[in-house]
């Protein structure tokens, strides 16, 4: 259903109405909903979305970081120190924002093709002083008591992580489909727009 709302919404953006029907047909081939039905939704009043108000985002060390950052942060702290629970995830396989992340996954990457473990002072004195201080935001998670699942914790980091750029690809083709004017272009873009959609909320 929600799968649904996302892709009229973007097919109410198009001017043509030969390509609303032919983008329609897609979301009809995706969600096994009725091509009639579709249209009733395509052309009824779209609701007004309710104002939330923003939620102040908290500073983490030297830089405001988010849930993205502090979920980053756990799973190469995971596999730095070599914890089990971390040996069932590819590092390969993950994404990271910050550049300090994507270069400690370069150094956890190379290790891994190595068949060597990481060394957390080997990779501290390879670094420059300002990503020094993330990576050290990254130790303290050794020396922190804990009362929860450490396992359970790092899986959902994972979720939040994959999650997190879903998000971004989907903002992304977004803008992409409203700046773009080919019709075969667009009807590319809502394909792999509806695909990451249903793959959001399969997951999540």
């Amino acid at each position: 259903r929600k799968f649904t709302t996302n892709a009229i919404n973007v097919i109410r953006e198009s001017s043509s109405p030969a390509e609303q029907e032919d983008l329609l047909k897609t979301v009809r081939n995706l969600t096994g909903t009725t091509l009639e039905a579709l249209k009733r939704e395509l052309y009824k009043e779209p609701e007004k979305a309710k104002e939330t108000p923003p939620v102040a985002t908290p500073e983490y060390a030297d830089h405001s970081g988010g849930k993205n950052v502090l979920a980053a942060r756990f799973i190469l702290y995971s596999y730095l120190f070599n914890k089990p629970y971390a040996l069932e995830t590819d590092v390969r396989k993950l994404e990271f924002s910050l550049p300090i992340h994507k270069e400690i996954k370069e150094y956890l990457v190379d290790k891994l093709e190595k068949n060597e473990k990481p060394k957390f002072n080997e990779l501290y004195e390879s670094l420059q002083d300002q990503a020094q201080a993330e990576l050290s935001n990254i130790a303290g998670l050794q020396t922190e008591q804990r009362n929860f699942d450490e396992a359970v914790y790092f899986f959902d980091c994972l979720k939040t992580l994959r999650k997190y750029f879903l998000n971004e690809k989907i903002e992304a083709l977004n803008k992409m489909f409203a700046s773009e004017t080919d019709t075969e272009a667009r009807k590319n873009i809502a394909k792999q727009l509806g695909e990451l959609i249903a793959e959001k909320n399969k997951r999540f």
